[in-house]
């Protein structure tokens, strides 16, 4: 039994060796998080107030870098012009977005040679940098919009959906390969539509609104191999 010890001893090192390499190689694929920011809009009325909006997300990681998901925001739009016929809106709306994000993380790899911690600590930073995009329906629910049934120019719908395809840009804290990850998103939404602002004008263009917003995740369940 002596004689076998040593052997013993060393399976059982290459064993946690392996174990340790592939623990140090999983990561999470759900993720849960909130979100919360500032609103702005680009429309008809040139008259634009900065409000607020929240909202709540849902992910499946593909990659420890490339999420799909989804995402829902509650906010208000406020919106108003100097001149006549002095339109003003204030839109509470909701959306409801199918979400994708690619971040640098999926082209930086790991050094499994050599450790340096100031390199690892940079690395880690660029990682989280992310652009994405993604489809959804804004909900709009229109308060104190001037009407004018004698003036077209204040002519739209109160209550209505348009469909919206969403672009952002910004940075997670994911390349530190922890549970929670903050961040902050900017984002703008491409109306497909112009009652965003609550008028509807003959040959406008289309509504665009923006938000900003700081972000926390949490990630959980269950794990996938990272192959850096």
């Amino acid at each position: 039994m002596r004689k076998k010890l040593p052997g013993i001893l060393f399976m059982l090192c290459l064993s946690l060796c392996a174990y340790s390499q592939t623990a140090q190689r999983t990561f999470k694929k759900l993720a849960i998080g909130l979100e919360g920011g500032s609103t702005h809009h680009w429309g008809d009325l040139t008259v634009v107030d900065i409000k607020k909006h929240f909202g709540a997300t849902a992910d499946y990681y593909l990659t420890p870098y490339i999420p799909v998901g989804f995402e829902f925001q509650r906010g208000t739009l406020v919106g108003s012009e100097l001149q006549q016929p002095f339109r003003k809106f204030r839109n509470h709306y909701h959306s409801y977005i199918v979400t994708g994000q690619l971040h640098l993380g999926e082209f930086i790899y790991r050094n499994t040679t050599t450790y340096n911690s100031k390199r690892e600590f940079v690395f880690n930073m660029l990682k989280g940098g992310f652009v994405g995009t993604g489809f959804g329906v804004m909900v709009h629910k229109h308060i104190r919009a001037f009407r004018n049934p004698k003036d077209e120019s204040t002519f739209g719908l109160d209550r209505t959906a348009e469909y919206i395809f969403p672009v952002s840009i910004g940075w997670d804290s994911s390349g530190f390969e922890n549970r929670l990850i903050a961040g902050i998103k900017g984002q703008l939404y491409f109306v497909q539509g112009d009652n965003m602002d609550a008028y509807h004008i003959k040959n406008s263009h289309n509504d665009v609104y923006g938000t900003v917003a700081l972000t926390l995740k949490y990630r959980f369940g269950l794990e996938g191999i990272n192959r850096f």
